[in-house]
């Protein structure tokens, strides 16, 4: 309940949250009927009934193989937000998404952005990422000067209404990335973004960046310091 009241997402993703959960539900379910009937093996005068706590724990394990098994097969059918997985062939070293495997383009999006993060990150003060890169706060030693951690548009009203009633967080450092940055294609049915991370320039904040920040061209962004 709590993963469908906090996503907006569709169905495809709600099933995977739903599957494991279901799964460690029915796991718990058995282990609490067995403990009120006890082993299942002890003597009755029904032996039917001796047996069928155990027989339930067995249709619930096999139940819970299947959901676990539907989940799997959704996670390879339906790769989110990346590409078929016969295309993820790059795996990525450092950074918060180390260990993870990725396709060669997206790979060298990623270092290129951790790189310029590395290279001007202040260690202190506030940063903000726009539009979208999450994993972005966690390289950075900087704290997250936004409302939150997603999808905050250069233009976006709710970001300056966030700054007019906290002033002392407007961001010291401000990564505005590339279009193209976290692009994805279509995997099962999950359609492709070309352009994930497209702004607005415009705007309370983008006349700031303009006036009070220092730019600095990167590969896949721009970096503006306060002044």
């Amino acid at each position: 309940a709590t993963y469908s009241f906090s996503s907006y997402s569709d169905l495809y993703v709600l099933s995977i949250g739903h599957g494991l959960a279901a799964a460690g539900g029915i796991l718990l379910l058995a282990d609490f009927t067995a403990e009120l009937t006890g082993s299942g093996v002890e003597d009755t005068s029904d032996g039917i009934t001796a047996c069928v706590p155990r027989v339930l724990k067995w249709i619930m394990a096999a139940v819970a193989a299947v959901f676990i098994l539907i989940t799997a097969v959704i996670r390879f059918v339906n790769v989110y937000r990346d590409a078929p997985i016969s295309r993820l062939d790059t795996k990525i070293t450092e950074g918060p998404a180390a260990g993870l495997y990725t396709t060669s383009e997206h790979a060298k999006q990623y270092d290129s952005v951790l790189d310029s993060i590395a290279k001007y990150d202040l260690d202190q003060g506030y940063i903000l990422f726009t539009r979208i890169l999450p994993w972005g706060y966690t390289a950075s030693g900087m704290r997250v000067g936004a409302p939150d951690t997603w999808r905050n548009e250069v233009s976006s009203e709710r970001l300056e209404q966030y700054y007019r009633a906290n002033p002392d967080r407007e961001p010291d450092m401000v990564v505005v990335l590339d279009a193209v940055v976290g692009s994805y294609e279509s995997g099962g049915d999950i359609e492709a973004d070309p352009a994930p991370n497209a702004n607005e320039m415009e705007g309370a904040l983008a006349d700031k960046l303009n006036t009070d920040y220092t730019e600095h061209e990167e590969e896949f962004c721009t970096v503006y310091i306060r002044k």
